[in-house]
């Protein structure tokens, strides 16, 4: 049985992948497919919405994902995406 869901993106995230180059945009794809794939994913710290949804937010080298994984429609919900280039 596969856990693969599909993944939606926010307007915010959305707004960062048509900004981006092709290939911040061919990574970010990537880490938003992997999560999807792998909905279970625990992120390295949680936020916690307002409304008392827990959100995950996880590292991947220089690319910061918060999303929450929405089980009883099979999605994972992509709320937020940053690109941290370390550059001062």
């Amino acid at each position: 049985m596969s856990l693969s869901y599909e993944f939606t993106i926010s307007g915010e995230a959305s707004r960062l992948l048509f900004g981006s180059t092709d290939r911040i945009r061919a990574k970010v794809e990537d880490i938003f497919s992997f999560l999807a794939k792998h909905p279970m994913t625990k992120g390295d710290f949680e936020e916690l919405t307002p409304g008392g949804r827990i959100l995950q937010v996880k590292v991947f080298e220089n690319v910061i994902v918060t999303y929450w994984a929405d089980h009883a429609v099979r999605e994972l919900r992509i709320l937020r995406c940053e690109v941290v280039d370390g550059k001062n």
